[in-house]
């Protein structure tokens, strides 16, 4: 028996409480009820909601009235069915669609999938919407009205089912029995029994099993209730989000509250039951229930090192607003004390702002008892800034500072690129873009972090105006980079004990303001064969020093470089009769360079050094980085490049450079009054590059330096990678640098970099990763950097255990000493899915250490 209403946003309960009244009241089925006379009852709802009836006389046949005897339904085509609950709605992830399984957890073997709602309003608000309901037969007994037999109510996408259900109208209430079924687009609830006041719309059922599809979790409890739409309070409950059949992990609690509309839950009493083993218990819990944000603890992070003993840091989440949220951490290190650790994070349509700091109190000094620092308080600060984004103008800012130049050897060693920093970048800037210009101001210092290190100078400010302008249509091209930059630096910035920044490695630190000036016309010519480059260029720099340098009068000195160059190249190709479906190219180039020699030795050393030469410096118009030397030259640059390009998808698989720089004369532009005898050879070392991509995954890079004869390496990088982007990864890399002996321990000793590592990500048996880097100093036999690790990934839970040793920076070690300094620790990771979010330290370490390397969750 189906029955159809149709009304304006009126709520469930209330629809129902009139359908199944007005049905009892006036009909079933297009059949009279009427009593043994003939007569009938002609009942409406006055302007309160209460029915008001009469009996009036008819005329007809007298229809005989059973008694108790139950009307039954008919097949109904049309009639909306809710779907039968099979195992919790769970579908195995090789029958999900492919949009379904991308939104699957990583490692996870299904989801749950919301059955469709295959029928006219399905899609509908309920308060928008026809109630609609059915059951095999239907009585009334007095102030009772009783349905049996596959019972199901439907009004838009909220869908009840059960075997019974009986309404009381003077209680005003409806009682729910058996198999009771409770559906809404992302809410499954089960149970034995419920219960719905007709009032209020409060709803209570027991001992339920309950599913939120999105969120991918289910839960179990004695009794549950919603108290309004966007409220479910559950009382003895479990919650998981592994999937059915398994508890890897649940969270047992004497009461959950669940805010729907906020996606977060918050338990009482809680205790964490990992394989049924009780691991954690906590009065209150706050957690998310979604990919939302949500206020709650994230998982800890815990290791253990010969330095600073166990370290435990538990995150605490907190989100403030949309825009806004903060990580609070307070941290227990056994060997150093207390401390607290906080980021806060502002995200708008236009910029990203992060601010992060740190503090210890009264450090204990560390296993070894260290008196350095024994008793002090340390400290970090940290602000990242990028602003602008999508406008003309833009805002940056890189600040850090810390209290000691050991804090991060000491309190943060998660990684080796933080334990081994050598400075921090304090800058902030500001700028604007037009069509033609790029304008920016800035301040800039660097503080030291290498014992007895020299101070850098600081940039208070840097203003820069760049301009680009191609006329009309034409293949002309005016440049124009210009910086002003007031160079200071103080004694009191070094961090820990330093000596001040001597120029020229003379003992007087000059201080003043530079304003440099690279001007250049460049005829931009390119066809599809090749391209002609041809440009003239005048590079101008000019000083207001404080004080002359040594052996120098000027305080104002400046200088004017005129700069030539022409930039020519061909392209050819050809499909190649080796590999099929494939063009391999030619490309030779050819690079003409000229810069006169201008005396610059009175001339200050501020921010500048000389280029690492490779490949492809050989194209540049100066050998000098920063802005304090103008190098002179004449020189001819011959270059060759093939590649290998698939002929479909026009993806580079191979790529092959070699070239040369032939001085034509000598160079006597130095950073120092001591020349080099590079400065007088007649062409350079050879440089090599190939590089390739091959059979889907691997990649392959190399980059040498070799003499003239090819006889000696004097630099080399090699690298061999696999990627599947599958939590599968293999690298393998090799560097070499050589270097000038030095002087050490009264004795020249050898100072080449020669150094190998390996790393690596392998997917083993199940959900198992092992994870590994092996990191080698050749030319002392030393380990720099070892890691093994073991990580497991399900779909309700993830851990990883890392043993790491590394070389802890010394700022007194002795060139050619065999005695490297190492730390040992142990880190351990845990993360139960759809409970808390998860700290970061261990997976810095991964990412850092293996190139490639991406958690689960990304």
């Amino acid at each position: 028996m189906v029955f159809y209403f149709v009304g304006k946003r009126k709520p469930l309960y209330l629809a129902l409480k009139q359908s199944l009244f007005l049905s009892l009241g006036v009909g079933l089925s297009g059949q009279i009820l009427a009593q043994e006379a003939n007569s009938e009852w002609l009942c409406g709802a006055d302007a309160s909601g209460q029915w008001l009836c009469e009996q009036k006389e008819t005329e007809g046949y007298q229809y005989a009235r059973p008694k108790r005897q139950p009307l039954s339904r008919p097949s109904t085509p049309e009639e909306p069915r809710v779907p039968i609950t099979s195992n919790l709605d769970w579908v195995p992830i090789e029958q999900l669609s492919e949009e379904e399984k991308q939104k699957v957890r990583p490692n996870c073997c299904g989801a749950y999938i919301d059955p469709p709602r295959e029928y006219e309003d399905g899609n509908l608000d309920p308060g928008e919407a026809p109630l609609r309901v059915s059951a095999d037969t239907t009585e009334a007994q007095g102030n009772i009205a009783k349905l049996q037999g596959d019972v199901q109510v439907s009004q838009g996408y909220r869908q009840v089912r059960s075997n019974s259900a009986s309404v009381d109208r003077e209680q005003r209430a409806v009682e729910l029995e058996g198999n009771i079924t409770y559906r809404e687009p992302g809410v499954l609830v089960t149970g034995d029994s419920a219960k719905v006041n007709m009032d209020s719309g409060e709803m209570t059922a027991a001992n339920v099993v309950f599913v939120l599809h999105e969120s991918n979790v289910r839960g179990e409890a004695s009794a549950i209730s919603r108290p309004s739409e966007n409220k479910i309070h559950i009382d003895d409950a479990l919650y998981t989000s592994c999937e059915p059949g398994s508890e890897a992990w649940t969270l047992r609690a004497s009461s959950v509250d669940i805010n729907t509309s906020k996606s977060v839950a918050t338990a009482r009493n809680m205790r964490l039951n990992v394989r049924n083993v009780p691991v954690l218990y906590m009065p209150w819990l706050r957690f998310p229930i979604s990919n939302n944000r949500a206020t709650g603890l994230l998982f800890p992070s815990i290791l253990t090192g010969n330095d600073n003993g166990l370290d435990y840091a538990q995150p605490i989440y907190l989100n403030l607003a949309p825009q806004y949220d903060a990580t609070l951490t307070p941290r227990i290190i056994q060997e150093r004390g207390s401390m607290a650790e906080l980021e806060f994070r502002h995200l708008s349509r236009s910029t990203e702002t992060t601010l992060s700091g740190g503090y210890l109190w009264d450090d204990k000094g560390g296993s070894n008892n260290e008196v350095q620092y024994l008793g002090q308080d340390r400290w970090s600060v940290g602000l990242d800034h990028q602003g602008g984004m999508g406008t003309r103008w833009n805002t940056f800012i890189d600040y850090t500072d810390i209290s000691d130049i050991d804090y991060f050897r000491d309190i943060d060693s998660a990684t080796l690129e933080i334990s081994s920093a050598s400075h921090l970048n304090q800058q902030i800037k500001a700028g604007y873009v037009t069509d033609h210009w790029d304008l920016a101001i800035q301040t800039q210092k660097f503080e030291t972090l290498i014992l007895d290190g020299l101070e850098q100078y600081q940039q208070l400010p840097r203003i820069d105006a760049n301009g680009q302008y191609r006329f009309g249509d034409s293949d002309f091209i005016v440049g124009m980079k210009q910086n002003a930059i007031v160079f200071d630096h103080s004694e009191d910035d070094v961090v820990g004990s330093g000596t001040p920044y001597s120029t020229d490695n003379q003992n007087t630190t000059i201080t003043g303001t530079r304003f440099r000036g690279d001007y250049s016309i460049t005829w931009d010519k390119e066809w599809l064969w090749g391209f002609f480059k041809p440009r003239l260029a005048t590079k101008y720099l000019t000083y207001n020093l404080d004080d002359p340098l040594i052996n120098q009068t000027q305080t104002s000195p400046d200088v004017v470089v005129p700069v030539g160059s022409i930039d020519a190249g061909l392209f050819f190709e050809r499909e190649t009769n080796w590999v099929s479906g494939h063009i391999q190219t030619i490309e030779p180039r050819i690079y003409y360079l000229k810069s006169s020699y201008e005396d610059q030795s009175a001339i200050p050393n501020f921010d500048t050094s000389e280029l690492t030469f490779g490949y492809y410096q050989l194209f540049r118009d100066d050998r000098f980085s920063g802005g304090d030397r103008i190098g002179d030259t004449e020189q001819a640059t011959f270059g060759i490049t093939s590649r290998l390009i698939d002929s479909y998808s026009g993806q580079e698989k191979l790529r092959f450079s070699l070239g040369q720089v032939y001085y034509l004369e000598d160079r006597r532009v130095t950073l120092t009054p001591e020349a080099s005898t590079e400065l007088t050879q007649q062409n350079s070392d050879i440089a090599v590059e190939f590089a390739g991509n091959f059979a889907d995954h691997w990649r392959f890079q190399t980059d040498l330096l070799t003499t003239n004869d090819g006889g000696t390496i004097n630099k080399g990088n090699l690298s061999l990678g696999y990627n599947n982007r599958e939590n599968t990864v293999f690298n393998l890399s090799y560097r070499y640098t050589r270097r000038d002996n030095v002087l050490s321990g009264g004795q020249f000793v050898r100072a080449d970099i020669d150094q190998a590592a390996l790393s690596f990500a392998l997917p083993i048996a199940g959900n198992w990763t092992i994870l590994g880097r092996y990191n080698q100093d050749l030319r002392t036999n030393q380990e720099l950097e070892i890691f093994a690790g073991l990580e497991y990934s399900s779909c309700c839970w993830r851990t990883s255990i890392v043993a790491r040793r590394w070389v802890d920076r010394d700022d007194n070690f002795i060139i050619g000493s065999e005695n490297l300094e190492h730390n040992n620790g142990v880190f351990l990771q845990i993360q139960f899915r759809g409970l808390a979010g998860l700290s970061k330290r261990v997976d810095n370490i991964l990412r850092e250490g293996i190139y490639g390397y991406q958690p689960p969750e990304n």
